[in-house]
């Protein structure tokens, strides 16, 4: 598995209110079958932003940012919640760089 970051901030308006729970759940919730995605975490950030750890499963052809960034933009797209939200960062970890087999 492969656990890549991703930075949400608000815009002006935005609701920022918004729980790490909720936001998870929504995320979960935009997940398709065959998305390789294992496991969403969220948690409040500094000035109000969400960051979020995804783990997803290795696959050909996508690269662990673009699985997130992916669902991310989808969720951004269709959740009113998130209308006043944007992708700021996206960076893949390096802390299971050198596991696995």
């Amino acid at each position: 598995m492969t656990l890549t970051h991703v930075t949400l901030v608000h815009r002006a308006g935005a609701d920022v209110t918004l729980t790490a729970a909720v936001l998870r759940d929504i995320l979960w919730a935009h997940v398709r079958a065959g998305d390789p995605v294992e496991h969403i975490s969220v948690r409040a950030g500094p000035e109000s932003c969400l960051e979020v750890g995804m783990f997803t499963k290795p696959t050909t052809g996508q690269s662990p940012a673009t699985i997130a960034s992916e669902l991310v933009e989808r969720a951004l797209r269709s959740s009113p919640s998130l209308e006043r939200w944007m992708l700021a960062e996206i960076r893949p970890s390096s802390l299971f760089a050198n596991s696995g087999p």
